[in-house]
């Protein structure tokens, strides 16, 4: 009786750490940790504690998208609040701290870049799509939604009518 209750507990215990990343904060130990396990890392920047789910129009990662991180990803949390997170979400060029950076698999080339907050279903869709070990990595894509941005119509460009080379007298007013 015991025996199976410690199995079941066992077995919950196993399952939720599947569905849960393990979060690094360390961005160069986690680039090491991907090369060798030949995964990419999924970079997310956010601020304060679990800051991650920040990153989700929702307010909190989808259990599918915490199973895509913690099977195919190395996960990190660059907590912009702090000194060196802001750094690096500088140099991710993540201006207001919020935002996903996906690598490679080799941890050097940015395979995705996003500014602000995503949908869970577009976070699973953008995971899924970078997690193939068969997709090459050429550029860094974007996923800037819909922008639409409002100028004032441009001036028409001024006619100047060429001046005759002489001129007839007419009549004056």
């Amino acid at each position: 009786m015991h025996t199976s209750i410690v199995l079941i507990a066992l077995g919950l215990l196993n399952s939720a750490a599947l569905e849960s990343p393990a979060w690094k904060t360390d961005y160069d130990s986690a680039r090491k940790t991907g090369r060798e396990e030949q995964k990419p890392l999924a970079v997310f920047v956010g601020s304060g504690a679990k800051g991650w789910h920040r990153v989700t129009k929702e307010g909190k990662l989808a259990k599918e998208t915490s199973q895509i991180l913690a099977e195919d990803y190395v996960c990190v949390y660059v907590d912009a609040n702090q000194s060196w997170g802001k750094k690096l979400a500088s140099a991710f060029e993540l201006p207001d701290g919020v935002g996903l950076v996906i690598s490679d698999r080799t941890g050097r080339l940015q395979a995705f870049h996003h500014v602000g907050e995503l949908s869970n279903e577009d976070l699973v869709r953008h995971l899924h799509r970078y997690a193939d070990a068969e997709r090459a990595v050429r550029t860094t894509e974007t996923d800037s939604g819909q922008h639409v941005s409002y100028y004032p119509p441009e001036p028409p460009p001024y006619y100047y009518a060429p001046q005759p080379a002489f001129s007839y007298p007419g009549r004056s007013c």
